[in-house]
C-alpha cells in the first residue's frame, strides 16, 4: 500500500504558496515517489492541472460528494499511485482545516500504510490582520469591526481542528508548525515543507509567495471602496498594483493593530495556546503568543492617510503610463 501526506492548511498560512511549489516541482516529487492529487481528484501529470485539492474538499463540505463516493475516489487514487510507481500520495487543501471534515477520513488507515498530517498555524492576531487584508476589507468591513467580531467568536480554532483530526486518525503522524521564520527549517516555509515531506530542498525549484499583501493603510482605503472588488476572492486589483508598483505598496512602517487589541485577541486564545504548547510546541515556540511585545510603532488607520496613499499610487501609475 501507499503512504498518505495530508497538508490541511490552516488558511492564510502559506497554503497557496505551498501548492504553487508542489505544482512547480511535480516531476521532482514524482521522482521522489510522491504523487499529487489535483482539484479534480486525479494524479497531477501536467502543469495545466491545479495542485490544490480545495475544490474537491469543498464538495465534501457542501455534501455534493457522498462519504462513500469519497472513499471510492481515494481507493482509485491509491491504486493509480501503485500503477504509477508512487509510494506516497499528497493531498493539499487548506479548507481541510475544518473539524467537521476530519470524520470523512477516519477509514483511510485501511487504505494507506502510513498517514502524515501537516498543519501550519500562525499567531491569531497576525492571522486576523492578514485575513482582513486578504478577504474582509474587499466587502467593506473595517479592521475594527473584524476585531470586535473575532473577540466575540474566534475564527482560528486550531485546537478544534487538531482534536478532530487526531480523533479520526489516531495513528497518524502530526507535523504542526508555527508560521514564523525562526521556527521554520532554514527560516523558510518552502524549505520547511520540503523537510516535512522528506524531499531535499536543494533538488527543488523555488516559487514566489503567492499571496501578495498590501500595507495596512492602503487596505483601509480599499475597505471604503468595496465596489472595486467582485467578492472576497477577487485579486485582480491587488495583482495589478503588484505588477506595476511592486513592493512599494506592501511596505508598512506602522502597525495598524494596537498592542492592546493584539493582547485582547491573544487572551481569547489563551486556553487554546496552552493546549498547543502542551501537545505540539514544548520548546517555547509560542512564547510570543503569551508575552507579546510591540514590534512597530502603532498608528491608527485614518481616512486621511488612506487618501494620501491612494493619491500617491495614482501618481506612480500615471508616471509609469507616461513613460510608456
Amino acid at each position: 500500500m501507499t503512504d498518505l501526506i495530508l497538508h490541511i492548511g490552516h488558511p492564510k498560512c502559506g497554503s497557496s504558496t505551498i501548492q504553487d511549489f508542489i505544482g512547480e516541482n511535480w516531476k521532482i516529487l514524482r521522482e521522489n515517489g510522491i504523487a499529487i492529487v489535483t482539484s479534480q481528484a486525479e494524479l497531477y501529470t501536467s502543469a495545466s492541472q491545479n495542485p490544490s485539492a480545495v475544490p474537491y474538499a469543498k464538495r465534501l463540505k457542501e455534501a455534493t460528494l457522498s462519504p462513500n463516493d469519497f472513499l471510492k475516489d481515494i481507493k482509485k487514487l491509491e491504486q493509480s499511485c501503485q500503477r504509477a510507481g508512487a509510494t506516497r500520495m499528497l493531498i493539499s487543501a487548506e479548507n481541510l482545516a475544518d473539524a467537521d471534515l476530519a470524520v470523512h477520513f477516519k477509514e483511510l488507515p485501511t487504505i494507506f500504510d502510513k498517514i502524515t498530517v501537516i498543519y501550519y498555524i500562525r499567531r491569531p492576531d497576525e492571522w486576523l490582520l492578514s485575513s482582513w487584508k486578504q478577504w474582509k476589507m474587499k466587502i467593506g468591513l473595517s479592521l475594527e469591526r473584524v476585531i470586535k467580531a473575532h473577540l466575540k467568536q474566534p475564527r482560528t480554532k486550531y485546537k478544534d481542528v487538531l482534536e478532530a483530526w487526531q480523533e479520526s486518525l489516531p495513528a497518524a503522524d502530526f507535523i504542526v508548525r508555527s508560521l514564523k521564520r525562526e521556527h521554520l527549517v532554514e527560516g523558510d516555509l518552502l524549505a520547511d515543507f520540503a523537510d516535512a515531506i522528506k524531499v531535499p530542498m536543494t533538488t527543488m525549484n523555488r516559487v514566489e509567495n503567492s499571496n501578495f499583501s498590501i500595507n495596512d493603510t492602503l487596505a483601509h482605503g480599499l475597505s471604503k471602496t468595496p465596489f472595486l472588488f467582485e467578492g472576497t476572492h477577487d485579486n485582480e486589483l491587488t495583482s495589478f498594483l503588484k505588477e506595476h508598483l511592486g513592493s512599494t505598496i506592501s511596505k508598512n512602517p506602522y502597525d495598524a493593530m494596537d498592542i492592546a487589541d493584539r493582547r485582547r485577541i491573544l487572551r481569547v486564545h489563551q486556553a487554546e495556546t496552552k493546549w498547543l504548547e502542551d501537545n505540539f510546541f514544548k520548546n517555547g515556540e509560542l512564547r510570543d503568543w503569551t508575552t507579546l511585545k510591540p514590534e512597530k510603532r502603532h498608528k491608527p488607520l485614518s481616512d486621511t492617510d488612506a487618501i494620501l496613499q491612494m493619491q500617491a499610487i495614482n501618481m506612480q501609475l500615471l508616471m509609469k503610463l507616461f513613460k510608456k
